[in-house]
């Protein structure tokens, strides 16, 4: 018949005696219980106590309890004078401290299934102080190598994102997916799968798209779109005295280039493989020369004086094209220099404009049309309204030539000048 091994012990003066421990027929080991439910449960510990179950070194070392299997598996929890570790198989894997819990080898997995899985970090704090995960992967910056920190300066203070050493930080996706950057809710950049950058807008056309509506640039460079009252205008920056009004009919544009020497601003209205696009039609020089090609409209006068392109040495062909009615009194001229002996090399001539349906009629009132250095002037109608053709052949001296249209009645004149 099966039965229990009951041990017991007695109070003082005290007939009756208290259960302490039982072996069941089963061979449980019962400590503060008289049943185990579990079958497989070999030593069972009841209490109600603080401490329910002690292991503990007299010699004041390190106390291990090791969970044994038959196979090399074996766990044990080792209590030392500062910390608690969890080992399995001789090799510690956490450890316990009073201010630190450590993962001295292996990894942390998250994998609550069915609901979010998340890490807080400085959850219900009293005080203001910092919070932040350190990434160290080196033996040089042992401290951290990378650090997202939220600092202590309470509800509205600063956060950051630290990296160390002279590699590069990426922000990368994988897949053809944006990067976007936000404040105070609201998008402000993107950056597209395909690497065009947008700024105020979601769907940039080009590699860099600034603004919300329509495009004015070329969308292989910069497109600047037409927000209005953000400070736009027609595709260009606009500033005045007073600052933007987009209801007031002045607007101005101002551009800024940083330089001392050659172009600083150019223009092409066409492409090719230089910087520019192609031709240059329009540059503005540091020092305040221009320099035009091909067709340019000017208001009143037009000034043109390019090393290469108007030199002393080099022949010109040019047809000028007034965009109005009346006879205009115009001086054309090319000039050398402004030295003495240069003056005297200018080429000139001074008259009177008069467009037909079929032409242009050039009266001259003084002139002079010849130099050795510079080259001979012939002013000649080109057989179409409103324009006359100039001409210009080559010269012995090879210095830049300035060639120069003025209109001396030039209210509502306007010029187009076009290589022939």
């Amino acid at each position: 018949m099966p039965g229990n091994l009951i041990f017991g012990t007695t109070s003082d003066g005290s007939p009756n005696s208290s259960e302490r421990l039982r072996i069941n027929s089963s061979g449980q080991v019962l400590i503060g219980t008289a049943t185990e439910a579990t079958a497989d449960v070999k030593l069972a510990v009841y209490g109600s106590g603080t401490t329910v179950f002690k292991v503990n070194n007299t010699d004041d070392g390190t106390a291990t309890l090791t969970l044994a299997n038959t196979g090399s598996s074996n766990g044990s929890i080792s209590q030392s004078n500062s910390a608690m570790n969890f080992s399995i198989a001789g090799d510690d894997k956490l450890e316990i401290s009073d201010n630190v819990v450590r993962v001295k080898n292996g990894q942390v997995y998250l994998n609550k299934q069915g609901a979010a899985n998340f890490i807080k970090v400085g959850t219900g704090q009293n005080a203001n102080n910092y919070a932040y995960i350190d990434f160290i992967g080196d033996d040089t910056y042992t401290g951290y190598g990378l650090r997202l920190l939220r600092g202590q300066g309470g509800a509205n203070t600063d956060s950051m994102l630290t990296h160390r050493g002279t590699g590069s930080l990426f922000i990368k996706t994988v897949e053809t997916a944006p990067i976007i950057f936000t404040s105070a809710d609201t998008e402000r950049m993107r950056i597209t799968g395909t690497g065009n950058v947008g700024i105020s807008t979601q769907s940039p056309t080009g590699k860099l798209s600034v603004g919300k509506v329509g495009a004015y640039l070329s969308n292989n460079g910069i497109t600047v779109t037409n927000p209005h009252s953000l400070g736009l205008k027609n595709g260009v920056f606009v500033h005045s005295e007073s600052g933007y009004n987009p209801s007031a009919s002045y607007r101005a544009a101002a551009f800024k280039a940083v330089g001392t020497t050659g172009i600083a601003v150019g223009v092409s209205t066409d492409q090719g493989s230089n910087g520019l696009g192609g031709t240059l039609n329009y540059s503005l020089n540091f020092d305040g020369t221009t320099n035009q090609d091909g067709s340019i409209t000017a208001n009143g006068s037009f000034f043109q004086d390019q090393g290469g392109v108007t030199n002393g040495g080099q022949t010109q062909d040019k047809t000028i094209t007034f965009d109005a009615r009346g006879v205009f009194l115009l001086l054309i001229s090319y000039s050398l220099g402004t030295t003495t002996s240069d003056i005297n090399r200018n080429i000139y001539s001074l008259g009177l404009f008069v467009s037909r349906s079929n032409g242009a009629t050039w009266v001259p009132i003084q002139q002079d049309l010849n130099s050795t250095q510079v080259g001979n002037l012939t002013i000649s109608d080109n057989s179409v309204r409103g324009q006359l053709r100039v001409q210009k052949s080559a010269g012995t001296d090879n210095r830049s030539c300035a060639f120069r249209i003025d209109v001396l009645s030039s209210a509502g004149v306007k010029i187009t000048v076009t290589d022939t």
